[in-house]
């Protein structure tokens, strides 16, 4: 290998080294799920010819969260969202997402928490994942016109699909002494992030009121 090319690769990796080392990797495993079967339906409201906004109202979401540090390291804050991108540090602008403070999660003397928390979300601030509540309502509507039915007959009746909202856990997690004395911060924690998707059911609420 010629000199210069052996110098510059040895440089490099004296450069690369420390940052390696440096690295923070705390947390073993995080997971979010939703608890149990929801089955309060989210409501579509229908306009002239289709479906045409989620009715504003409070939904309860029921999650259960997972976080396990690796060993000696505890987990001592989290976050749920919403959103995608949610952090614990950060504010997530007008998103819908909720702290979890020291104390929900042990206060800092846990490695691991498995808690589930139930949530009252505005359903303006739902973040879908795929097809949202409005669309699968107009999914159904087109199915029921394809089938026979005339579009105002379809949009008198009330009919029943589901869609899936998006929600994300960020976990934080620092040293077991920073942890106990409750003296952690961005700089001396590190956050990993999951998220899942919840089953929710939707009603499509007919303007005739008859249900299907």
């Amino acid at each position: 290998m010629p000199k210069k090319l052996s110098t510059v690769l040895l440089a490099t990796a004296i450069i690369a080294a420390p940052q390696a080392a440096l690295a923070k990797d705390w947390i073993q495993s995080v997971s979010i799920k939703s608890d149990g079967i929801d089955v309060v339906p989210i409501q579509v409201r229908a306009g002239a010819t289709k479906f045409q906004s989620v009715k504003p109202q409070n939904h309860k979401f029921t999650l259960r969260i997972h976080a396990k540090a690796k060993s000696g390291k505890r987990i001592v804050a989290a976050k749920i969202g919403s959103h995608n991108g949610v952090n614990y540090f950060e504010a997530g602008g007008g998103k819908w997402e909720k702290r979890l403070p020291h104390r929900d999660v042990g206060s800092g003397s846990l490695r691991e928490v498995k808690r589930t928390f139930a949530f009252m979300v505005p359903t303006t601030k739902i973040h879908w994942k795929g097809t949202n509540a409005v669309a699968r309502c107009n999914q159904v509507l087109n199915a029921k016109i394809s089938g026979g039915m005339s579009r105002s007959a379809a949009l008198a009746k009330t009919w029943n699909t589901t869609a899936h909202v998006y929600f994300q856990f960020d976990a934080v997690a620092a040293k077991k002494s920073a942890a106990k004395k409750n003296k952690w911060n961005i700089a001396n924690t590190t956050n990993e992030r999951a998220w899942t998707s919840y089953k929710v059911n939707v009603r499509c609420l007919g303007k005739g009121g008859v249900s299907s």
